[in-house]
């Protein structure tokens, strides 16, 4: 099984989201899978990851709406096919449905680690890096 984890964001250190992805991956590995990873800037920990646990940069992911997520996204399963593709983020589920509506994909896990901004009240919505 090849799975494909698309993240909207790429932590400065290698913390809890780089063990718990190494730990999905050994585990995945053990089974006989792969995993890659696409995230929208490149950090020094990716190596960290391991040889077999590919992780790319999709600067799309930043701003999908305006910078073509869905089309890129398109691109990257017809040039590695995978068996289930993990969404990290909240926008992802709409835009991975619309790329759906136009062709077959892969299975889809949505996880929303964190509510949308707009949910949030003002004041307390965090500045994001320009």
């Amino acid at each position: 099984m090849r799975v494909l984890h698309v993240l909207d964001f790429a932590p400065s250190h290698a913390g809890g989201l780089v063990t718990q992805l190494a730990h999905l991956a050994t585990r995945l590995e053990r089974a006989g899978g792969e995993m890659q990873c696409a995230f929208p800037v490149p950090r020094a920990w990716f190596d960290r990851l391991g040889p077999a646990r590919r992780a790319i940069v999709l600067p799309q992911i930043r701003h999908p709406l305006r910078d073509g997520f869905a089309s890129r996204l398109d691109r990257l399963l017809r040039q590695a096919p995978h068996d289930l593709v993990h969404l990290h983020f909240s926008f992802a589920l709409p835009l991975a449905l619309a790329l759906a509506a136009r062709r077959r994909l892969p299975p889809l896990v949505y996880h929303w680690h964190n509510p949308p901004h707009a949910l949030l009240p003002p004041g307390t919505r965090p500045r994001t890096p320009g």
